[in-house]
């Protein structure tokens, strides 16, 4: 009735979960690589509404990301490792290549950078 689709758009993403990311079912922790509050839990929320197994969603310890990474950290994922990629619009990083002071047990690291804030239209 209002127009917002949010709910319904979450429900049908939540059936018709990709039948790889099911599959290899990988841990994927979201770390927060800017300044704004809240945007992990906001990429992980919208994440898991795709299918995804999240793990830890946290900030990362290096936060002036202008651009979101994508670290291969178990190597077991590579379907789900390319969606990542595909979505993010970026080429995974080798686990070697983790920033300082991060630990994980998880498949796959996502450190979310500036390149996902909504722009405020009234801004533009």
């Amino acid at each position: 009735r209002t127009g917002n689709f949010d709910e319904i758009k979450a429900f049908v993403r939540s059936i018709f979960v990709d039948g790889f990311i099911k599959s290899e079912d990988a841990e994927v922790d979201v770390l927060n690589g800017t300044d704004t509050t809240g945007i992990a839990t906001t990429q992980a929320n919208e994440l898991e509404e795709f299918g995804y197994r999240i793990g830890a969603i946290a900030n990362s310890p290096k936060n002036n990301n202008l651009v979101t990474y994508v670290y291969d950290i178990s190597g077991k994922a590579p379907f789900t490792l390319r969606y990542l990629e595909q979505r993010y619009n970026t080429d995974a990083k080798a686990e070697i290549d983790l920033p300082e002071g991060i630990t994980t047990d998880a498949d796959i690291v996502i450190i979310v950078g500036a390149d996902v804030i909504p722009v405020d239209d009234e801004e533009n």
